[in-house]
């Protein structure tokens, strides 16, 4: 491939982050925002099933792919504009197909590179990424606080495999999609019975068990991590 055309994803993926962080739109997703508008918002999806979940997709498609905050508020608003089911089952599938946008740009435009040129740290995890991809991939997925930006770049520039990464994507992004999309659901019950936005909300129970499930979920990675270890001192021994 032409050197020039392997970074045209890419610059095409920078020029959106740069349109939407310049637009401000943003500073527009707030919490206050969704209560404030949440009863006109529920009206249109309930009047436009089809076309409000075709706009999320594209639009939450676009927000991973151009790697600008924002995946995880969206994931909660799919979940208030159309429970946690559907809501968290459109969060997954745009998740992925952005995160494969990432991947694929990244990898077109800087993988070989990367990979011809690599010290010993990077090349220590290229080589943990094609040794076992699925779970290096499958636990950083599985890890709330990790954003969803570096496990796309990162992926791409090692580069994982492709198969490796998509599963992964899928398999680890369930879990927290449908926790956020449930934080969302629970949003929308409260904002439809009038609650006020404060810090006290997130204390409720139909927003504490999502919350709570979060926090267990990020434990996860680290416990896999220790019985790994337990069990190969073992085995040493």
């Amino acid at each position: 491939m032409n050197r020039a055309w392997r970074f045209l994803p890419i610059g095409l993926l920078a020029a959106l982050a740069v349109a939407a962080i310049a637009s401000g739109s943003l500073h527009e997703l707030t919490f206050a925002n969704l209560q404030a508008h949440h009863r006109a918002l529920r009206l249109f999806v309930e009047r436009h099933p089809v076309e409000s979940m075709a706009a999320y997709l594209v639009l939450e498609t676009l927000v991973v792919s151009a790697c600008i905050p924002g995946p995880g508020l969206m994931s909660v608003v799919a979940g208030f504009l159309f429970g946690a089911l559907a809501g968290g089952a459109a969060c997954l599938a745009a998740g992925v197909a952005g995160s494969c946008i990432v991947y694929v740009a990244c990898r077109t435009a800087f993988g070989g590179v990367l990979a011809d040129r690599a010290g010993p740290n990077v090349a220590r995890v290229i080589h943990a990424l094609q040794e076992d991809g699925f779970g290096l991939l499958l636990t950083l997925r599985l890890m709330p606080v990790m954003p969803l930006m570096v496990v796309n770049v990162a992926a791409g520039l090692a580069p994982a495999p492709p198969a490796a990464f998509v599963a992964a994507s899928a398999l680890g992004g369930a879990p927290v999609s449908f926790l956020l999309a449930a934080i969302g659901a629970g949003l929308g019950r409260l904002f439809h019975e009038g609650v006020k936005v404060d810090a006290s909300l997130f204390m409720r129970p139909s927003l504490l068990g999502p919350l709570v499930a979060l926090a267990a979920l990020s434990a996860v990675p680290v416990v896999v991590r220790l019985l790994r270890r337990r069990r190969t001192a073992r085995a040493a021994s």
